[in-house]
């Protein structure tokens, strides 16, 4: 099967790609609200809390009984938000190369899926 390779500049899908981490992040905090599940855990409360800084500082959202909850001061929590920033595009280009050359592979110049 041919298919068509669309170039997309990383940042047209920075914040969609950010948003989707936010919603994966809502969804939880629903999930955990409605099962009436307390961050207890020392351990997973610190992973948690940091993940959700990083999303933070890269410009996600996150609900505020969940922030609450995590004891997260967003103006306090954020440091050096430029390198964080740097650090996670790098990483999400990175990545989204590794993915694509799994996937696809370049056949007498077309682009094909890897089967």
């Amino acid at each position: 099967m041919k298919m068509r390779w669309e170039f997309r500049d990383y940042e047209d899908i920075r914040t969609t790609i950010i948003e989707s981490i936010s919603s994966v992040f809502k969804m939880y905090n629903s999930h955990k609200n409605n099962k009436n599940i307390k961050l207890t855990e020392k351990k997973e409360r610190k992973r948690i809390k940091e993940f959700i800084i990083l999303l933070l500082t890269v410009g996600g959202f996150i609900e505020d009984d969940l922030a609450e909850e995590l004891d997260i001061d967003i103006d306090d929590d954020m440091e050096n938000k430029e390198k964080i920033n740097n650090k996670f595009d790098k990483a999400t280009l990175l990545r989204l190369f590794q993915c694509s050359n799994n996937i696809y592979k370049k056949n007498n110049g077309d682009i094909v899926k890897i089967k």
